[in-house]
């Protein structure tokens, strides 16, 4: 039996109502990222707030994407800024630890600079009631998840150099991550200069080595 022809324009179509999801999802992050930033507080984000300010008429486009309502869609933009964050915080292939903190750190400041309003909704997720409470507890996990990422390149770097990694180093990486979180928050809800950002970053990357038991070794000035 022979099979029926293929539809030449289906897959085409599929991949354009496919690009038009995608648009329409990136509408919906983008307005909520932008509501945050005009100061509007979790418990006041609404599902038509959010479509309004994405342009878009139908509330039902945005269940269609978020079903679970404002909480779906915070969820949705906390996990992927988290995501990118993460991208550019990975050690490199053999990069002594502590030149990745230094190099981290540099980078986690400059997520938060583009995305603060991202980042301060996340100590008040509870505020969006049980679901955000849930939601709070997910973004820890997150947040805790990276202590495995440092204390893996951390005990590398203790093998190359004949030293030994603290025997409680998950727990100290553990508190230097939530502390540097409350540091980067205070910073950035407030009016700060370049001068500020750098000697956080200085601090934040000695604590962190600190936490990982390494001696700080600083780069040497240009002559």
């Amino acid at each position: 039996m022979s099979c029926p022809a293929a539809d030449p324009d289906a897959a085409p179509n599929t991949r354009q109502y496919r690009r038009k999801l995608e648009r329409t999802r990136a509408k919906l992050l983008a307005a909520a990222e932008g509501l945050l930033d005009e100061d509007l507080s979790l418990s006041q984000m609404t599902v038509t707030a959010v479509t309004d300010r994405a342009g878009l008429k139908s509330r039902k486009t945005f269940y269609r994407h978020f079903p679970a309502g404002v909480t779906d869609l915070i969820r949705t933009l906390v996990e992927q800024r988290s995501d990118e964050m993460r991208a550019v915080t990975l050690p490199a292939s053999g990069e002594a630890t502590d030149a990745y903190l230094r190099r981290g750190v540099r980078a986690l400041l400059d997520k938060w600079r583009r995305h603060t309003a991202v980042w301060l909704a996340t100590l008040h997720l509870d505020r969006i009631g049980p679901e955000g409470a849930a939601l709070q507890r997910e973004w820890i996990g997150i947040l805790q998840s990276w202590t495995r990422t440092i204390a893996d390149s951390a005990r590398a770097t203790h093998a190359e150099r004949g030293t030994s990694a603290p025997h409680n180093l998950e727990e100290r990486i553990s508190v230097w991550l939530t502390g540097a979180f409350y540091v980067l928050a205070q910073l950035f809800s407030a009016e700060h200069t370049a001068a500020d950002e750098e000697a956080t970053a200085i601090a934040l990357a000695d604590n962190a080595a600190a936490a990982c038991g390494l001696e700080i070794r600083r780069a040497a000035p240009d002559d």
